[in-house]
């Protein structure tokens, strides 16, 4: 077997590679144990709004990220109860779930009453309120009476003599209304959320995780658990459709999880077989295999010296960097494999071809760093680092490599051989060569003069066909109506928030008289402000008090005049208090708690018809910040689109004055010229096809010149070598279009992939066939 050869005692160079490893492990380990992130939400790039509110929005995220709903439908009522009471049963017990909601039974319902009845004087239901404004005692008194002696009330009577005008019943009417079964569709039925929705009745479960994000790694994640007991009571008669963040993040996460592992093993068997078929040696293998290594655990290190953690989409990009750190292998040993050259004597020849190779690579990465996308900028750094990895170890490690055998020279030569072949069937005479140009020419101009962008969020991730299809019916069965828009309420105290947010209801309920807004959902309708809470308590005093005595008469009950709810101090509603009222995960999407010196709130909107009312109704709040984070992610991606088409232009730019000062302009046009080319080809087929040109295209897009510049840059440097130097071409194209290749297939980076791949591969192409050509023979 091959070995290591040490020409002389000087370890200089090895010391350096040590040092710069054990540096990044050293710098990463102070953040272990380190994270990976899973979840969806995550990977947006932040607007100029959701910048400003950064931690506000991470904290309202993952309170909306956390909740799930489960919806169990069958033909018969009492089969669906059946099985969703059976799905509660197990939920009880699983770790990391919360605020599980199903059955509005006995218990519960006293609760409620009994607190609404302590509050019965500062929490007043709007329609009370009105009445009580109004000072229309009459429609009080006939509003109780009507529920005292109707034969079917929700509202308990045991508190009548102090509570004669049932305040306490009305609040809670409203507040089961707007807290349980509010913007949906679902009503109650035998102490159930239920509707009937073609041909089955539906029962709702709703609950929270813990935790923001789902970690796939966790034990006690609940999305696997939930999966099994659906699939367990699931059945003919019975359909169970799950709906909610967690079970998104959680699926392609584990997806994600499988897609690394078949992209890393394929890109590693492809790997091993190449380089064996080629060198018929072990020791390129080892080299090789070890570099790829140091590079990925280099850009995993990188990433987490600079993140707190690493999303998992991320290492799916970063497995294409099998694909390209593997170059600079190949090109080592396919000149170590042509003679009998000692290492350090091949590194003299091909480090200025790989050394621009490699800047071109990483300003092209670079680029990705400046943008507001947290993914990019990790794909970035990880590919950067693990790239300079491969760089270092070929440049310090390989030259000790002791020289090939006769063997390994044959074998190449063979490979060489074909590679030959294939260059001669593509070289093409001038005439073939104008009439190909101008066919692909004529191609790129009708294919470009379909150009658009697209910035839909739904081009960056592929939703399965069960989630798709779970999504899709819960949406219609809930009739939910959600649109994703809610504005932020900032002041310095949570009451001057809920003060804030009654004056902005009053627009709000415009808007609702107007059609323009269906309805909306805020803290302050559940928890009044003090100022509220006092006014409420001196409409009671006025109005109703004076009216005790007669509404008592009416009813035949002894006179008392209630006199609790009139303490001094004051006994005002706090939010501790709401615990007992609220669902904890509404409780949490309405308030989303203090942050530095400010507290914040959450109003929720639903059914707006017109963004731009809503954005002029926020304008005129000081402390008040509309998100619209669908909106203004895709604004965001539009301009990150064009920021991005930009720097490709730019890029092109600086890389042929760059090269003009090293070749002629002709070289340095046609080295730039090729990679433009390809990449219009590969945008004319997306254009023609109706693949949709999105961010991740035009990422790809900046890659291609990045690598696809290599090719001519390396036939350019080699002079003589020319030869063995496609034969490194020939592998790198390989290798790279399988990693990219191999990312077409996966849920989030599919048009990334096919992008570069594609254009990499009309790379190499358009090289073969000026391969040929009188000016790559031009030594100048």
């Amino acid at each position: 077997m091959n070995s290591l050869y040490f020409k002389n005692n000087k370890k200089s160079p090895v010391i350096i590679w040590l040092l710069f490893h054990l540096l990044l492990l050293l710098l990463a380990s102070r953040g272990l144990p380190f994270k990976i992130n899973t979840s969806l939400i995550s990977i947006l790039p932040e607007s100029e709004e959701t910048k400003e509110l950064s931690r506000v929005e991470t904290m309202y995220n993952d309170s909306l990220g956390s909740s799930m709903t489960i919806l169990v439908g069958a033909a018969d009522f009492e089969e669906a109860r059946t099985v969703a009471d059976d799905f509660y049963s197990e939920l009880i017990y699983m770790e990391n779930i919360q605020d599980i909601s199903f059955e509005m039974d006995t218990e519960i319902l006293d609760k409620y009453q009994n607190f609404l009845f302590e509050h019965r004087y500062r929490l007043l239901s709007p329609d009370t309120q009105t009445l009580l404004e109004a000072a229309d005692v009459p429609a009080l008194s006939e509003r109780a009476l009507i529920t005292v002696f109707s034969p079917v009330s929700m509202g308990r009577l045991d508190h009548l003599e102090e509570d004669p005008f049932l305040l306490a019943s009305d609040s809670l009417a409203y507040f089961l209304d707007q807290s349980v079964s509010s913007n949906t569709s679902m009503t109650l039925r035998d102490s159930v959320l239920t509707r009937e929705f073609e041909g089955l009745h539906w029962v709702l479960v709703s609950m929270n995780y813990k935790g923001g994000a789902v970690d796939i790694e966790l034990d006690s994640n609940p999305v696997p658990e939930i999966l099994r007991v659906r699939d367990q009571l699931s059945n003919s008669d019975v359909e169970i459709i799950l709906s909610g963040a967690p079970f998104h993040s959680y699926l392609s996460a584990a997806e994600s999880k499988r897609e690394i592992t078949l992209l890393s093993t394929i890109s590693s068997i492809f790997i091993i077989f190449l380089i064996l078929y080629v060198f018929r040696s072990v020791l390129p293998l080892v080299f090789t295999i070890s570099a790829i290594l140091f590079g990925v655990v280099s850009g995993l290190a990188s990433t987490l010296i600079f993140f707190d953690e690493i999303h998992i989409f991320t290492i799916v990009f970063g497995t294409s960097l099998i694909g390209i750190s593997v170059d600079y292998s190949f090109h080592f040993f396919s000149e170590w494999s042509a003679a009998n050259k000692t290492g350090k004597m091949i590194i003299k020849d091909v480090i200025p071809g790989i050394f621009v190779g490699l800047l071109t690579t990483m300003i092209s990465y670079a680029a990705f760093i400046i943008t507001s996308f947290p993914l990019l900028q990790q794909m970035a750094l990880f590919s950067i680092c693990g790239l300079f990895s491969t760089f270092l170890s070929v440049l310090l490690l390989f030259p000790y490599i002791k020289t090939a055998g006769e063997r390994t020279v044959s074998c190449s030569n063979a490979a060489l051989e074909k590679i030959n072949l294939l260059r001669n069937r593509f070289s093409l005479s001038k005439i073939s060569m104008l009439i190909l140009s101008a066919g692909v020419l004529l191609f790129i101009l009708f294919g470009m003069s379909r150009f658009e962008l697209s910035y839909r969020l739904g081009d960056f991730y592929t939703m399965s066909d069960q989630l798709l299809s779970w999504e899709q019916k819960s949406a219609s069965i809930l009739a939910h109506e959600s649109s994703g828009i809610h504005l932020i309420v900032e002041a310095d105290n949570l009451d001057d928030c809920l003060t804030l947010e009654e004056s902005l209801r009053d627009d709000l309920s415009r808007l609702g008289d107007e059609k323009l807004l269906k309805s909306y959902m805020s803290l302050s309708r559940f928890l009044p402000s003090r100022r509220t809470q006092d006014y409420n308590l001196s409409l009671v005093e006025t109005v109703i008090m004076p009216s005790i005595e007669e509404q008592m008469s009416i009813l035949g009950l002894e006179t008392a005049v209630p006199s609790d709810g009139f303490a001094d101090p004051p006994r005002y509603l706090e939010l501790d208090d709401m615990n007992t009222l609220l669902p904890g995960s509404l409780l949490r999407s309405l308030h989303i708690s203090r942050i530095a010196d400010s507290y914040y709130t959450s109003i929720l909107l639903f059914g707006v018809q017109d963004n731009a009312v809503i954005k002029d109704l926020s304008g005129k709040y000081q402390g008040v910040y509309l998100v619209d984070r669908v909106r203004d992610t895709e604004t965001v991606l539009k301009d990150l689109s064009r920021l991005m088409i930009k720097i490709i232009l730019i890029s092109y730019i600086l890389i042929f004055i760059g090269l003009s000062l090293r070749y002629k302009w002709k070289k340095a046009l046609l080295i730039v010229g090729i990679p433009v080319i390809s990449s219009l080809i590969t945008l004319s087929v997306f254009m023609l096809a109706g693949v949709p040109v999105n961010l991740f295209v035009i990422v790809g897009l900046i890659l291609i010149p990045g690598m696809g510049t290599d090719y001519l840059i390396l036939l350019f440097e080699s002079g003589k070598r020319g030869n063995r130097v496609m034969l490194s071409i020939s592998m790198s194209f390989l290798t790279t279009v399988l990693a990219f290749g191999m990312l077409s297939f996966t849920s989030i980076a599919s048009l990334f992939g096919m992008t570069v791949s594609l254009g990499i591969a009309w790379t190499y192409l358009i090289t073969l066939l000026c391969s040929s050509m009188p000016i790559l023979r031009d030594e100048s």
